[in-house]
């Protein structure tokens, strides 16, 4: 089985593109898309607070002009050029002169400060908004891009008609469920114990795996301890954990070079690797099934 399961790793690795392809046209959209709706959003609040501002100064010119007048001959005019330069762009002193000036208006001005807080309100209200609509798109493309391979490799690995389709609809999140539950079980008593829950946990979830596919692909050739067995059970684990850490080797190296381009590799590729999991109990089941003889309804069928 361990043969099986690398076989088609390896074997299928063309089809790394497809997810890919997906996340990285859906992270380009929504990268772009927020980027445009930003800029558009920032625009649209500097001049909101431009207007303002120049309202402000019109309604209240004479307070302005004292405070700009004292701002300024806070600077020694008299002194060095280089000196009276280096006042001019101290951070302290134009920080003191716009904080004034917006104090000013504030103070001069009925609404000034409510109304700059509504506009900033207002774009870091829609920043917010744009950046959960891109996240949920790029968690949508994720999904996408998992479902499109997943579909590709059962047609080229573990290809099964629709009566087969339904039945493993209907047997995989009752499977998953009583896996959960196990989970949780053993979580409880084994909580000290990490490297055993981890085993535990594993070689459940194979067994869930193979008792499936048993179900869906072999249950007319084959016995339930031909493929539930604890030699495969073994195998399946052995051969998951080696795809996995196939995929932790690849992040370990590419986040030497570059985390960015760590997680746009890892991701596509794990989703691949988590896929063929999944589809390798399917695909070693049929395997076996198209060892054993025809039955005679298959015979009849064949005719």
């Amino acid at each position: 089985m361990i043969n099986n399961s690398l076989k088609n790793f390896f074997k299928n690795i063309i089809y790394l593109l497809i997810p890919m392809g997906i996340i990285y046209l859906v992270l380009l959209l929504v990268t772009f898309g927020f980027i445009s709706s930003t800029f558009s959003n920032a625009k649209e609040m500097l001049t909101s607070l431009g207007e303002l501002i120049n309202n402000s100064v019109a309604s209240s010119e004479q307070s302005v002009k004292e405070f700009f007048t004292y701002s300024i001959n806070q600077i020694d005019w008299n002194g060095n050029f280089f000196d009276t330069v280096k006042s001019i762009i101290n951070s302290h002193w134009l920080q003191n002169t716009v904080k004034g000036f917006l104090e000013t208006l504030n103070a001069t001005t009925e609404g000034f400060s409510d109304e700059c807080n509504a506009i900033v309100s207002r774009f870091t209200g829609r920043l917010k908004a744009d950046f959960v609509f891109a996240a949920v798109c790029l968690i949508l493309g994720v999904i996408a891009a998992n479902y499109a391979v997943r579909f590709v490799l059962r047609r080229k690995t573990a290809k099964r008609s629709f009566k087969k389709a339904v039945l493993a609809t209907c047997l995989l999140p009752v499977a998953h469920t009583v896996f959960v539950i196990l989970a949780f079980v053993v979580i409880s008593y084994l909580k000290y114990y990490s490297l055993i829950l981890v085993f535990i946990i594993a070689a459940v979830s194979g067994l869930v795996s193979l008792t499936v596919s048993w179900l869906v692909h072999g249950d007319k050739k084959l016995k339930l301890n031909e493929v539930a067995n604890a030699k495969n059970v073994l195998q399946h684990t052995a051969s998951s954990a080696i795809i996995l850490l196939i995929n932790v080797v690849l992040a370990v190296i590419l986040l030497q070079v570059n985390k960015i381009l760590a997680v746009l590799i890892v991701l596509p590729t794990l989703i691949y690797s988590l896929n063929i999991i999944v589809l390798n109990t399917d695909s070693y089941v049929i395997s076996l099934a198209a060892q054993k003889p025809q039955t005679e309804e298959e015979i009849k069928e064949a005719a």
